[in-house]
């Protein structure tokens, strides 16, 4: 009995492209999807403004701070510099016119002594003088001396500066006046107590 060969299945052709199926890549995964940002609230925006409000701040004090601070600052150490100098300059001053003050005293009291000596020495004389004059009993003279021991004795009171003794020598010379005349012995006594008197005086 003949067998029958079955029909053998036909292998496919090598030929014919093979499909093969795509396997999608990481690149062509689908993107995420971002959720769209909340609104910024009120505060947010304005601490932002304040933020940069206190930036633009800081900035404008550290330019001003580099501008202004430092020129001062040396003008100032050279302001107290000056000063320093000036306070030197004005002690020195202070000790040279101190200095000054005392040789102008010393030279005003010298003077003032000299004028008083002066004074005094011509007071003495008319005082001799005039007792001279009583004595070999020329009273004419003796009252012209007196005249001028007195006028003398006017310009030895702003010398003296002592009202006490001005007064008791101004009490002598009207005794001696007095007595001029009516008691010459009594005239040369007080003529005599007021020499040693203007000594004295002139000894101080």
């Amino acid at each position: 009995m003949s067998t029958i060969p079955e029909p053998m299945e036909e292998a496919p052709s090598s030929g014919a492209p093979e499909v093969v199926p795509e396997v999608p890549g990481p690149e062509a995964e689908t993107p995420e999807v971002t959720p769209p940002k909340p609104p910024r609230r009120w505060w947010q925006k304005v601490l932002t403004w304040l933020l940069i409000v206190l930036a633009a701040f800081l900035a404008g004090f550290g330019v001003a701070f580099f501008a202004l601070y430092f020129p001062l600052q040396r003008e100032a150490a050279a302001m107290r510099q000056e000063l320093t100098t000036l306070r030197q300059d004005y002690e020195k001053a202070s000790t040279e016119l101190a200095s000054l003050r005392a040789d102008y005293q010393r030279v005003e009291e010298a003077l003032a002594a000299g004028q008083m000596d002066m004074v005094l020495s011509r007071l003495i004389s008319n005082v001799s003088y005039a007792r001279l004059a009583l004595i070999t009993k020329d009273n004419l003279t003796a009252q012209q001396e007196l005249s001028a021991a007195e006028a003398r004795l006017k310009d030895l009171e702003p010398l003296l500066n002592d009202p006490q003794t001005m007064q008791a020598l101004q009490e002598r010379f009207k005794t001696i006046r007095s007595s001029l005349s009516s008691n010459p012995n009594k005239a040369l006594e007080e003529l005599r107590l007021l020499s040693e008197n203007l000594a004295r005086i002139r000894m101080r």
